[in-house]
C-alpha cells in the first residue's frame, strides 16, 4: 500500500528563489522574508548601502549650501547696487543744491551791480529740467522779480559789465565793456554785427555820418575805429 498524503504543500524555497532572496539581500534590497512594508523597504535600503547615501546626503547638503550663499550673494549685491544709486542720487542733489545756493548768491550781486541780464541768465540755469526736482524757493521769486523792468526786450549780453553804449544813426548799437570789448548789435535780430578786444572803455561817441566811433580808454589815449567792422582808423592822446 502506499502511503497516504498528509495534504501539507511544502513551502520551502526554490533554490532560485532562495538564489533571489541572497541576491537581493546583497544588493541591499528588503528580502521577501523579512515581509517589509514600503517605508521598512526604503530604510533596509538607506542601512545597507550607507556609503552611498551618506555621500548623496552629503552632495545635497553641499548643493542647498552653494545655493544659499549664491542667493544671499545676488542678493548682497542688490543691495549694494541699490546702495550706490541711491548714493549717487543722494551726492547728485548735493550738488545741484550747492549749485543752487551759489548762482542766488551772484544773481543778488548781479542785480546789486546793475547787471540785470547776467542775473537772469544764473537765475534760468535754476530752472528744473524734466524729472528732476524744483529747489527754487522764495529767493529765487525774490530776485526774479528784482530783475523784472520796464524794458521792452534784451538784446544780448556782454561777459563783463558794460560801461558805455550808443546808438549809431541807422539804428545799429554800440556797447562797451569792462572785458575790453567793444559789440555792434542789431536791436532788430539781437545780433551781434561786429566785434573787436580795444582796451578798457570809458566812454563812446559816434561821428555825425556815423562812420567812425570814438573809443577812450581808462588811460591817456582814445581810438577811432570803423563803425562797420570796428577795425582801428587811428588813435590818439589828449595833448
Amino acid at each position: 500500500m502506499e502511503p497516504a498524503s498528509s495534504g501539507v504543500i511544502s513551502a520551502a524555497p526554490t533554490v532560485a528563489q532562495f538564489r533571489d532572496e541572497i541576491d537581493a539581500y546583497l544588493g541591499g534590497f528588503a528580502t521577501k522574508a523579512e515581509q517589509a512594508g514600503l517605508a521598512k523597504q526604503l530604510l533596509l535600503l538607506i542601512q545597507r548601502h550607507k556609503g552611498i547615501f551618506s555621500t548623496a546626503a552629503a552632495a545635497w547638503l553641499l548643493i542647498t549650501a552653494l545655493g544659499v550663499w549664491f542667493v544671499f550673494n545676488l542678493r548682497a549685491k542688490e543691495g549694494r547696487a541699490v546702495a550706490g544709486e541711491q548714493n549717487a542720487i543722494a551726492s547728485e542733489a548735493a550738488v545741484r543744491q550747492t549749485s543752487y545756493s551759489t548762482e542766488m548768491l551772484f544773481a543778488a550781486e548781479e542785480i546789486e551791480a546793475e547787471n540785470r541780464g547776467q542775473a537772469m541768465e544764473l537765475l534760468n540755469r535754476s530752472r528744473p529740467q524734466p524729472g528732476q526736482p524744483d529747489l527754487r524757493g522764495w529767493e529765487w521769486r525774490f530776485l526774479w522779480a528784482q530783475c523784472r523792468s520796464d524794458e521792452l526786450f534784451t538784446v544780448g549780453t556782454h561777459d563783463q559789465e558794460i560801461y558805455r553804449l550808443a546808438f549809431l544813426p541807422d539804428g545799429r548799437l554800440v556797447c562797451g565793456d569792462f572785458d575790453n570789448a567793444v559789440k555792434i548789435w542789431d536791436p532788430k535780430t539781437k545780433t551781434v554785427l561786429a566785434s573787436e578786444r580795444v582796451g578798457p572803455i570809458s566812454d563812446l561817441e559816434i561821428s555825425p555820418d556815423g562812420s567812425v566811433i570814438a573809443a577812450a580808454y581808462w588811460a591817456a589815449e582814445f581810438a577811432f575805429l570803423d563803425a562797420t567792422d570796428l577795425k582801428r582808423k587811428g588813435t590818439g592822446q589828449p595833448s
